[in-house]
């Protein structure tokens, strides 16, 4: 069955029904019937995208409600205003059949940058259900891997790699520090080998000049005892022969051994004594100081230790906080994480990414040619029969509201003229009553100021003429 126009053109309930979709003026329309087809096959492509916007739309509803009443609500909803977007994305588009070349630059731009948004916006859903399989296969490892980065995040908050590489530091600087105490002494100090140096020099004089009183002893002994005895018969004992020549021996020894004896006694043993308690002092103050320096490093290892293990514990507390929260998950928006994680075409561990890269970037320009494809059939078809009827009837419509704007604008001015005549006619008015009673009340004034002046005059009189 079919309706007709008031010329009896044919058209079918699916051509006016698509008529509709497109946002084309169906009264003037009827009358261009070689726009028919045009129009409806405009009509057609929004109702296409409007019906996958509503797939797209129950999808996702579906995922957010886990149910089919808030998927078929929120279907509704989208393909709604899809279908609004991309009717006003037609219908705005107008040709102006007295040019000859249409600009249609600037809004084919603009309508594709918002049909790369509704495209992209309209194909996730449809994309999670293609690549579905996919998803669930690599779900898992992709919660590991986000669990793995909260606990290296907050790793990164606590500091532990710089807690990590103080406590290294300041291992090595305490096996360092422990070295040098168990050598006793420092090492490679300028200052202190000065003074041992001078001290060990001052002990080896010392210690010459010791063995060499030690040795003139021994040879002073070894002289006296080689010394010849005979028996004195006055004292009844023997005695050493002075006169031989192991006396004189023995003599000459004993005054070896008395310079021995005065050289190591008129030696500086306060001076030797100084510089080695000078020496020890300097070791201890050095054992001190490496002691203090001990200490301050356990404390820091204790104390960065400590950090570490609970900066650890902390990390693995928000790693398990994300892991039960994220191990039952399977919303829409992790789906599409997980997506877009797989569709990384240089990543050696996935290796169907580079196809579903390449996949799931046909679709959304799929979608996106679907979605600009009305904009596109409007601008290349030449100007029709049906855009000449419509350039004709918003400019009889200009030229009318011209016509009723320009009446309206004389009633206007003559309604002003009326108003300023009359107001210039009470402000004449106003001024003639206000001078006439400025004029009754200067006379008033007038009067008063005469009668007051009699009566000082009188009043003069009658007082000067008493006196």
């Amino acid at each position: 069955m079919s309706k007709t126009s008031t010329k009896k053109y044919k058209y079918s309930k699916i051509q006016y029904f698509f008529w509709l979709l497109s946002g084309a003026e169906i009264s003037i329309l009827k009358d261009c019937p070689t726009d028919y087809n045009r129009q409806a096959g405009i009509g057609f492509t929004i109702f296409m995208t409007t019906l996958l916007a509503f797939f797209s739309g129950s999808y996702a509803g579906y995922y957010f409600g886990e149910s089919y009443l808030s998927a078929g609500i929120f279907g509704i909803i989208w393909a709604s205003l899809i279908f609004s977007i991309d009717r006003s994305m037609v219908v705005t588009l107008k040709k102006d059949p007295t040019k000859e070349k249409q600009n249609f630059w600037a809004a084919f731009l603009s309508r594709g940058v918002l049909a790369i948004l509704i495209a992209f916006i309209i194909s996730i859903p449809l994309e999670l259900l293609i690549f579905k399989e996919n998803i669930d296969l690599h779900m898992d490892k992709y919660k590991l891997d986000q669990v793995y980065s909260v606990q290296q995040a907050s790793k990164r908050n606590e500091a532990i790699s710089d807690k990590q590489r103080i406590l290294s530091n300041d291992s090595l600087v305490l096996g360092k520090v422990e070295t040098q105490l168990s050598q006793g002494e420092p090492k490679g100090d300028p200052e202190y080998d000065r003074l041992k140096s001078e001290m060990q020099n001052k002990q080896n004089d010392f210690d010459a000049l010791s063995r060499r009183l030690n040795t003139a002893r021994t040879e002073a002994n070894s002289a006296y005892n080689n010394v010849p005895t005979y028996y004195d018969y006055s004292s009844e004992s023997y005695i050493k022969n002075r006169n031989s020549q192991q006396w004189r021996t023995y003599e000459n020894k004993l005054a070896q051994r008395k310079q021995a004896q005065d050289n190591l006694n008129k030696f500086d043993r306060k001076g030797l004594d100084d510089l080695k308690k000078r020496r020890q002092e300097y070791i201890d103050n050095w054992i001190a100081n490496l002691k203090g320096e001990q200490k301050r490093l356990n404390d820091n290892i204790v104390q960065t230790s400590t950090s570490i293990n609970k900066g650890l514990a902390t990390a693995d507390t928000a790693k398990n906080e994300f892991q039960d929260k994220i191990k039952d998950k399977k919303g829409f928006v992790l789906r599409f994480m997980v997506l877009e994680n797989l569709a990384t075409p240089n990543n050696p561990e996935i290796p169907e990414g580079a196809t579903i890269f390449m996949l799931l970037w046909l679709i959304r320009i799929l979608f996106f040619t679907i979605e600009i494809l009305p904009t596109i059939a409007k601008i290349a078809t030449p100007i029709g029969a049906y855009d000449r009827a419509i350039y004709r009837k918003e400019k009889d419509l200009e030229l009318e509201l011209e016509e009723r704007t320009s009446e309206y604008l004389k009633q206007q001015k003559t309604l002003r003229d009326i108003e300023y005549e009359a107001e210039q006619e009470q402000t004449k008015e106003r001024t003639q009553i206000e001078n006439g009673l400025h004029k009754e009340l200067l006379t008033e004034i007038a009067n008063v100021q005469n009668k007051i002046a009699r009566e000082k005059i009188e009043e003069f009189k009658k007082k000067h003429n008493a006196d």
